[in-house]
């Protein structure tokens, strides 16, 4: 597993260029997770061994920033900060949790430094893989509406003359390529056809005329869309089946 490096839109006031760099993470690791890594690293030490120490030393660390030490660790260097406002120099400092202060209110707060040394090291050899950029582009469908209806309040069939319109993100196509659109197919016979009369609105809705001669029960509805955003290849978006 590794580092996942995409590109998104930019959409930042601060800088000129079209794109921007963002990553996905490969997951969550827990503090058992941990114990068991390092369990895993010496034949000698158990998981027990690992659960004892960790375990005494965020004790350890929590009871030293309580006390009023700044702790360094290879890692990273704790402290606690007072911060807020005064009216006079002879003002009470009367902290309050962060979850009720007002702005500028008296409080606490833990820093967490990690030492230039540590982070040069994890930013050199980080392990990442570049995801290619039309599957940022790739569109995605959430929901969609019969006649102004969700589908479980219709009848249940999805018939020609119908406007259906369909929820999501990056509904963009060109409605001139016969390959891209909304494409109403048939889950059982897997026949496809092509809906018409588009509109799109803000790249998040889209609205179709289901075709004349389509008679189709939502359980067997597959709503899908269609989109060539670059030249690499036709993205799709699948919504299904419209009503269990």
């Amino acid at each position: 597993m590794a580092l996942t490096v995409v590109t998104r839109k930019n959409f930042l006031p601060t800088t000129q260029t079209p794109f921007v760099f963002r990553s996905r993470h490969a997951g969550t690791i827990e503090w058992e997770d941990i114990i068991d890594k390092c369990a895993a690293h010496h034949t000698t030490v158990t998981k027990a061994d690992c659960l004892a120490v960790l375990t005494v030393f965020a004790q350890v660390l929590e009871e030293l920033l309580l006390n009023g030490n700044r702790v360094k660790t290879p890692f990273a260097e704790f402290a606690v900060l007072a911060a807020g406002c005064a009216v006079s120099q002879n003002a009470v400092f009367s902290p309050k949790s962060n979850a009720d202060s007002e702005k500028g209110g008296h409080r606490f707060e833990l820093k967490c430094v990690i030492p230039a040394a540590f982070k040069r090291r994890v930013c050199a050899n980080v392990s990442y893989t570049q995801e290619e950029w039309q599957d940022g582009c790739r569109p995605r469908l959430d929901s969609a509406r019969i006649n102004g209806l969700l589908p479980e309040q219709t009848d249940g069939t999805l018939c020609g003359g119908d406007v259906l319109a369909v929820y999501g993100r990056r509904l963009r196509f060109d409605g001139n390529d016969g390959e891209q659109g909304v494409f109403i197919c048939d889950a059982k016979t897997r026949t496809t056809v092509r809906a018409g009369c588009c509109v799109l609105s803000q790249g998040t809705v889209c609205i179709v005329r289901v075709p004349d001669g389509v008679n189709l029960p939502l359980c067997e509805a597959v709503i899908e869309l269609r989109s060539r955003p670059n030249t690499l290849g036709l993205r799709r978006a699948r919504l299904c089946p419209l009503r269990e």
